[in-house]
């Protein structure tokens, strides 16, 4: 197989748990996005675009399980890596600012 850190296995367990989420089960999504964010980490860095794009999700999955105090570091820290690699006004950069606030709301 292509493992938890792969591009292509990752991009999958992101749409599913979307999947999850959408249909209002984002606690079935949160197990699946921790174990694949620590993964992904653990393969590629915290640094690389799909660990961030994983903790990004993660990060939004924690927000609808009603959890913003655990969402909001990991939306910190994903948008200070893009924020320095991509600058502020990157679309990725935006979409992190935009998930950031909704989860301080």
């Amino acid at each position: 197989g292509l493992g938890l850190g792969h591009t292509d296995t990752i991009g999958c367990l992101i749409n599913y748990c979307n999947v999850l989420m959408a249909q209002s089960k984002p606690a079935a999504a949160l197990p699946l996005l921790q174990e694949g964010a620590a993964a992904c980490e653990a393969s590629n860095g915290a640094q690389h675009p799909d660990t961030l794009q994983l903790y990004n999700a993660l990060a939004s999955c924690l927000t609808d399980c009603q959890r913003p105090s655990d969402a909001e570091p990991l939306y910190r820290k994903v948008l200070a890596v893009q924020t320095a690699a991509l600058g502020p006004s990157h679309p990725s950069s935006l979409n992190t600012t935009t998930n950031l606030a909704r989860c301080l709301l």
